[in-house]
C-alpha cells in the first residue's frame, strides 16, 4: 500500500502558545475546546491529527525534548503521541499495543504507525516512553469507564518486559537531564491524568448525518474535549448494519478531521485504520 511521504515541520518550546501565558478564567474553557486538554499537555493535540490528515503537507510537530527545555514542552510532546495511540488507534492499552510493535518488526504499514516510527523512534526517546508504560501499570492508572461506553473489557494481561532493560532506561533517561516520561515516580508528567479529555461529557452535542444504504455516516462536534465520548453516543444511535461496520468521519470544528472510525466488532472500541493494526493494544 502507498502512503504519502511524511514531510513536518518540527518547533521547540519557542514556537508553542505556552510559555509564560496567562489564561484569563473566562477563555479556559475556550483553550480546552481547541486543545483537549490543559494547555501544556494538549498544545500539540491538534497537530498530530492534522499531520495524520495530511501527511506530506508540512504540519508542525514539537521537536524532540532536549536538556533545557521547559517540562511542559516533554508533557505536551508525549501526550500528543498518547492521544493517537489511544483514540486514534484504539489502544486503550498502549502498553501492550508498543510491546507488539517491538515484537514485531516495527511495522509502517499504517500513517499512524508511520509517525510513530519516522517521528518519535527516530527521535531516540521512544525507548523512554515504552520503558514508563511497561513500568507504570497503566491500565490501573486511568479510570477509563470504557466497558460501560463500549463494552470494552481489559484483559488484565501483564506486558512481558526484561526489568532490568527498563531500569537501564531510567539510568539514561536520568544521566540525560532531559524531562521525560520515566523517572523515580510513577508518573512524572501526569500523563496518564491528561488522557482522558476525549472521555469527558457535556462539552458539546454531536450533530450526526448518516446514509444507511452506504454504511458511512459523520459526526461534527464542538470541542476536542469529549469527542470521542460524542463518537460513541451518536454511533449508539446508527442503525445496525447486516454485514459490515459503520465508517463514521469525525470532525472537531477547531481541529478538523480527526480521521475515519470504525467500532471494533471483538472490542466494541472505535478505531482509525486497519482492524489488524487496532486489536494488539486493546
Amino acid at each position: 500500500m502507498n502512503y504519502e511521504p511524511l514531510i513536518v515541520h518540527r518547533q521547540g518550546p519557542e514556537g508553542w502558545p505556552v510559555e509564560d501565558s496567562v489564561v484569563a478564567d473566562d477563555e479556559i474553557d475556550n483553550v480546552r475546546d481547541a486543545f483537549g486538554e490543559q494547555m501544556e499537555w494538549g498544545f500539540a493535540i491538534p497537530s498530530i491529527y492534522r499531520v495524520l490528515a495530511s501527511p506530506s503537507s508540512g504540519q508542525t510537530l514539537p521537536r524532540t525534548p532536549e536538556r533545557g527545555d521547559p517540562q511542559w514542552f516533554s508533557c505536551g510532546h508525549w501526550t500528543a503521541l498518547l492521544h493517537m495511540l489511544i483514540y486514534s488507534l484504539g489502544w486503550v492499552r498502549p502498553d501492550l499495543g508498543l510491546l507488539w510493535r517491538f515484537e514485531n518488526g516495527k511495522p509502517t504499514d499504517d500513517p499512524r504507525l508511520r509517525l510513530l516510527g519516522e517521528v518519535f523512534d527516530s527521535d531516540g526517546q521512544l525507548d523512554w516512553f515504552a520503558a514508563w508504560l511497561w513500568s507504570v501499570h497503566f491500565e490501573q492508572r486511568v479510570d477509563w469507564n470504557l466497558n460501560e461506553l463500549t463494552g470494552w473489557i481489559d484483559s488484565g494481561r501483564e506486558p512481558n518486559v526484561d526489568r532490568d532493560w527498563i531500569e537501564d532506561q531510567r539510568g539514561a533517561a536520568a544521566a540525560s537531564e532531559i524531562h521525560t516520561p520515566i523517572g523515580s515516580g510513577y508518573d512524572e508528567l501526569h500523563l496518564t491524568v491528561h488522557c482522558r479529555g476525549p472521555l469527558e461529557s457535556g462539552w458539546s452535542s454531536p450533530s450526526l448525518l448518516h446514509t444507511p444504504d452506504q454504511g458511512v455516516a459523520a459526526v461534527v462536534v464542538d470541542s476536542m474535549v469529549g469527542w470521542y465520548r460524542s463518537l460513541c453516543d451518536a454511533g449508539a444511535e446508527l442503525p445496525p448494519l447486516r454485514d459490515r461496520s459503520w465508517h463514521v468521519d469525525v470532525f472537531v470544528k477547531p481541529t478538523g478531521w480527526l480521521g475515519t472510525f470504525r467500532r471494533s466488532w471483538t472490542t466494541g472500541l472505535w478505531f482509525s485504520g486497519q482492524h489488524r493494526f487496532h486489536e494488539p493494544g486493546a
